[in-house]
């Protein structure tokens, strides 16, 4: 597995976590405790594909999985277009987002 970016992240301030960088793959790892919109700088990516695959796992921060609800909590494969180096995307509220970048 690809190791994560060490270098520091500028403070987010409405983000409760921002948990990497996936150097192989581009993959923004991010961690909301409220929907958070804001524009992702992406300017390092020489050749950005217009769309990318987005995973989320959100809930109410007290739901879980359990014997008789196995799939209460589970993650959600989306996609998401008009990416740029310059995006603007909103975050859901107690969700885990890993948005998967692709190039041309």
């Amino acid at each position: 597995m690809p190791a994560l970016s060490s270098k520091p992240i500028p403070a987010q301030p409405a983000l409760d976590r921002f948990a990497g960088v996936d150097r192989a793959t581009a993959d923004r790892i991010k961690r909301g405790r409220y929907p958070v919109t804001g524009r992702l700088d992406l300017h390092g990516m020489q050749t950005l594909a217009s769309t990318a695959t987005v995973l989320t796992l959100a809930a109410d921060p007290k739901a879980t999985n359990s014997i008789d609800a196995p799939q209460a909590v589970v993650p959600v494969t989306s996609k998401v277009s008009g990416v740029t180096p310059g995006f603007v995307y909103t975050v859901p509220a107690n969700s885990i987002v890993v948005l998967v970048l692709e190039s041309r």
